[in-house]
């Protein structure tokens, strides 16, 4: 459920928690014996938002399944429907069950897939490409309907290459306030840690509602290249660009940002702005061990941080976190050998820093990782924790044999 409602609230495809959920139900297929439909429902919307493999194995083992669950004999006064299967259906009946199957035979055109982000660089002459989406975009402007059909065309066919042309335009100022209002709610889906500085420059624009959808985009990308900025726009006049920028200031993780935002809410009067401000001092001050291990593996200015941080959040509450805070002292050579999977890996450092976890000479730490594993990709590779060395240095080739050939997967990128 929460991997679908990810999916329609916006979240791009290459979000790991998302890519996580969809490899676990990969590695997971529908089994006939024990039909869930309620489970299957939202399976089924998610993976065919992802498309690709995942859609491709699902679909080919939930179709079949779903189909020999249903009456087909026409004598029965139950033809056509589904028997209440015994998770929800003993609570819905026969009219529920029957209802979620169909609305499953439906997923293939009920919903488009949303969003479907290019996630490759444009090759050739971008402004001339975007030229007739733009112009549509603009001739469309009383038409909401029509001119969001357009948006989605320029997301989903540009992509993150979409980003430098519209911060040209909006940097130029030549279009009337309406419709650049409209090309900066664009940007939020579109924007890269790259776009940045760019983005800063445009924080001064005199339409608060502008100053507050480039404030957004930068909660989504900002470093601590922006924090100074950010702290001045705490004291801004409206009080969307107040609370959107307290917000970028706990995302960026700094804490010597701490005094600035305390200060502010101290001055602070409107709600909103307050329960904002409040929620970044408490991530500020109750710092994950996570962001302790990427401060050491990467420097505080290094752009895309918050894009690591989203697959180091994922370790996190499998007790991963404190395991890394530990062995940084306990095992340094291993400590090591992680932050050097997270700059080799990047966004998709996930499953080499639980690789190298799986050699800790702690029973604890290897414990957690290889269920942590498991949970993820369906595969124990015969890994016990509490085995001998060799037998587990065994199964630790095996994972990395299995990585290697498996690695392009669950590699996670905005390309």
């Amino acid at each position: 459920v929460a991997m679908v409602a990810r999916q329609f609230l916006g979240a791009r495809k290459n979000d790991p928690k998302i890519v996580l959920h969809a490899h676990r139900l990969k590695s997971a297929l529908v089994n006939p014996r024990a039909p869930d439909f309620y489970h299957w429902y939202y399976a089924t919307l998610g993976m065919f938002q992802m498309g690709g493999d995942f859609w491709k194995e699902w679909n080919a083992a939930f179709m079949p399944a779903l189909l020999n669950l249903q009456i087909v004999d026409r004598s029965s006064p139950y033809f056509g429907s589904w028997n209440p299967d015994r998770q929800h259906g003993r609570h819905g009946g026969r009219v529920y069950q029957t209802a979620m199957g169909v609305l499953m035979l439906t997923t293939y055109y009920r919903y488009d897939r949303a969003p479907k982000n290019r996630f490759f660089s444009f090759t050739g002459d971008i402004a001339k490409e975007t030229k007739p989406f733009l112009d549509a975009f603009r001739a469309l402007n009383s038409d909401a309907n029509k001119q969001a059909l357009v948006r989605a065309q320029l997301v989903d066919h540009f992509g993150p290459s979409l980003a430098p042309v519209l911060l040209r335009i909006l940097r130029e100022g030549k279009e009337d306030v309406a419709l650049r209002r409209k090309l900066a709610a664009i940007l939020i889906d579109v924007v890269e840690p790259r776009n940045e500085m760019a983005l800063l420059e445009l924080l001064t624009d005199k339409d608060n509602a502008i100053a507050t959808l480039i404030m957004k985009a930068l909660a989504r990308v900002s470093s601590t290249n922006s924090a100074s900025t950010l702290e001045r726009y705490l004291n801004h006049g409206h009080r969307d660009v107040r609370g959107y920028a307290a917000q970028a200031l706990g995302n960026i993780g700094n804490t010597k940002t701490i005094t600035a935002l305390s200060q502010r809410l101290s001055k602070e009067r409107d709600n909103w702005c307050k329960s904002v401000i409040q929620k970044s001092l408490r991530k500020l001050t109750t710092r994950k061990d996570t962001r302790l291990f990427l401060d050491d593996a990467l420097p505080a200015k290094e752009l895309g941080r918050l894009e690591i941080l989203k697959v180091l959040d994922l370790l996190e509450g499998a007790n991963i976190g404190k395991h890394l805070v530990a062995i940084k002292k306990s095992e340094p050579a291993l400590y090591a050998r992680c932050t050097q999977a997270l700059n080799e890996y990047r966004t998709s450092s996930g499953a080499p820093i639980l690789l190298a976890l799986l050699e800790s000479e702690a029973a604890a730490v290897r414990t957690d990782t290889v269920k942590l594993l498991r949970a993820v990709t369906g595969k124990s590779h015969k890994f016990q924790p509490d085995a001998d060395k060799n037998s587990r240095r065994s199964a630790v080739g095996r994972w990395h044999t299995w990585w290697r050939q498996h690695q392009a997967e669950y590699i996670i990128t905005d390309k």
